[in-house]
């Protein structure tokens, strides 16, 4: 559900409903300052609006004009993602297992967190430590869609511990705990 209100005033009107992330609200005045409000509506009911920040005030032909809204909603939740329920980023996956130590490589699985917070998970982020450092650096640029992941070019003579976070659209989790602490030598790897 979307609404609309002048800037000068308190109550809200509403102008449509949408099923999309974009919606144009048609009749409105130039020059005059409008906020806008987005709402979704599941079998639960509405959300609480996402509103936006500033007032956006139309230019157009004949004294009149419209307003399209755009997702993201002025860096707001949008429609889109309340309907889906979304109120957090996901829970914490599980503490990466080590498998199939190699002198230059390693591979790491790990179980999705137990909470989505209602958005898939869309991938994982590793990160690692070496010779506790202290300092976590992340070795994958983008999310993985897997829970496993082969890990190469290691030093020998290096320790490491890794971690791993879940993505959704809200952004990353916490960090999972560090696995076991790795040091890799010649032909095989301790832990």
């Amino acid at each position: 559900m979307i609404e609309k209100r002048e800037a000068s005033r308190r109550s809200w009107q509403q102008v449509g409903t949408t099923r999309d992330t974009r919606f144009t609200v048609d009749s409105l005045v130039e020059g005059q300052g409008y906020l806008f409000q987005v709402c979704a509506e599941n079998e639960y009911g509405l959300s609480e609006p996402a509103q936006t920040t500033q007032a956006t005030t139309p230019a157009g032909q004949f004294g009149m004009s419209a307003a399209t809204l755009l997702y993201p909603f002025y860096a707001q939740q949008t429609a889109a993602d309340s309907v889906s329920a979304v109120t957090d980023v996901p829970s914490v996956p599980s503490t990466p297992v080590i498998s199939n130590l190699t002198a230059s490589s390693v591979d790491l699985s790990w179980r999705a967190p137990a909470s989505d917070s209602g958005a898939p998970v869309l991938g994982y982020l590793i990160e690692r430590q070496t010779n506790d450092s202290g300092k976590w650096n992340r070795i994958t640029r983008s999310p993985i869609t897997t829970t496993s992941y082969s890990v190469p070019e290691l030093l020998e003579g290096t320790k490491y511990q890794f971690r791993v976070l879940a993505v959704n659209k809200k952004g990353e989790s916490e960090p999972s705990q560090p696995c076991q602490p790795v040091v890799c030598e010649p032909q095989h790897c301790k832990h």
